[in-house]
């Protein structure tokens, strides 16, 4: 499923639901319509144009949300932390944005019905033996996943109506033939750009710091205290063989130092003045440059050849204005063609650059990239029309979420 609406609609619309079903989607579904509604029956954590969101539905999503954040926090996750990444609004606006899908789909007249969910049920390999589909082996899956028939029909259910309405919405976004060709030239215009990054740290060490004012830093206990935290996490590396009265002039110096952005980026930009005229020139300059920065910890990189289309600077980020003139016509920091390096501020810190290679699109290869293009074009297109789409819809849903289940104080039940 998540292949076909990564094809149909782009990554951008998985995010909407994979918080929900991202790790339960191999078992959506059941044909028994009789089944009991779960033991959360009346309990709710909102309300969808008078469609409800159960309590167990938001807790199995709240848990599966969790535990995705676990995993990338190595196993640990505090309340505070998943309260400032908003995790109940987060789960519950996926639980909002399916169910609206699935309302959207019945208003079309294309929802599932009946035979269609039993059968996708049916097909289901975790639900299957050598003999074909085990009702047995099916009702254990449901137990040891803490679900019961009827949710399991429902979900399916909204699953396969969500799945049809994409289909039914795949014609709204056309691609022509002059966006092909825009696209092909944003993706094979290319620039190698060689530059030298200023990062914080190394303006820290450039920055002569006033005696006095390390000796008044050091003759404040609460300062001291803090020195010797940081101390006691790096005895047993960086300052291994070494106590505290050691090191605690250069701790110091260091703390004193990260407090001094507006200087720390001073010295940043007077050293890549002075360095900017050899950047670019030729593997001595480069060699030069990497003598001058070696003891700060800076080195000449180069980037290889990135597109247009790309958007950013391997590690620089979203360098706007480095961009501009690396793609620009008359391209100003083009070494071969006559230009020279230029310092820049980037998310990254103080840079300079110049280009050092470029790679122009070759309209003859066009064609053989039509058809790559013209699938990329449409799941870009179909992505921002269903997007609006949808937005349009919440706009004019009425949406009633239960403080007491999503506000970000509020505790799990059930």
């Amino acid at each position: 499923m998540f292949s076909l609406i990564r094809k149909t609609f782009g990554p951008a619309f998985v995010g909407l639901i994979i918080g929900f079903i991202a790790f339960v989607f191999i078992f959506y579904g059941i044909f028994n319509p009789k089944a009991t509604r779960g033991i959360h029956e009346g309990a709710v954590a909102g309300l969808v144009n008078g469609d409800k969101i159960s309590l167990s539905e938001f807790n199995r999503a709240y848990e599966q949300r969790v535990e995705m954040f676990k995993s990338f926090g190595g196993g640990k996750i505090s309340e505070e932390q998943l309260r400032m990444f908003r995790v109940r609004e987060s789960v519950f606006d996926s639980l909002v944005d399916r169910k609206l899908l699935a309302q959207q789909s019945r208003t079309m007249g294309i929802a599932a019905g009946d035979e269609q969910v039993k059968t996708a049920i049916r097909e289901m390999p975790v639900f299957r033996n050598e003999g074909g589909f085990d009702p047995l082996k099916y009702e254990q899956v449901l137990r040891a996943n803490r679900y019961n028939p009827s949710s399991f029909e429902e979900m399916m259910r909204e699953d396969l109506s969500i799945q049809a309405l994409q289909q039914a919405m795949r014609g709204r976004a056309r691609v022509s033939e002059e966006e092909i060709r825009e696209e092909f030239d944003r993706t094979q215009d290319k620039r190698d750009i060689k530059y030298v990054l200023f990062t914080s740290d190394m303006g820290r060490k450039r920055l002569k710091l006033d005696p006095e004012e390390v000796k008044k830093y050091l003759a404040d206990e609460k300062n001291v205290n803090v020195l010797k935290g940081q101390y006691d996490r790096k005895k047993d590396t960086e300052f291994k063989g070494k106590d505290f009265e050691a090191v605690k002039q250069k701790l110091a110096e260091e703390q004193i130092a990260r407090s001094k952005v507006a200087e720390i980026r001073t010295e940043n930009e007077k050293l890549a003045d002075e360095l900017l005229a050899l950047l670019g020139k030729d593997k001595g300059a480069d060699e030069k440059l990497n003598g001058r920065l070696k003891d700060l910890g800076g080195a000449v990189k180069t980037t290889g050849m990135i597109a247009r289309a790309q958007g950013a600077v391997p590690g620089l980020g979203e360098s706007k204005e480095l961009l501009t003139d690396a793609f620009a016509g008359a391209n100003p920091i083009a070494i071969t063609a006559g230009g020279k390096a230029k310092r820049y501020s980037t998310p990254a810190g103080v840079v300079i650059a110049a280009v050092v290679g470029l790679e122009k699109p070759d309209a003859s290869k066009l064609p053989a990239e039509r058809a790559k293009l013209l699938e990329t074009l449409n799941e870009k297109k179909q992505g921002a029309v269903f997007s609006g789409w949808l937005k349009d819809v919440r706009k004019k849903a009425k949406i009633e979420p239960n403080p007491d289940v999503v506000s970000p104080d509020a505790k799990s039940a059930g």
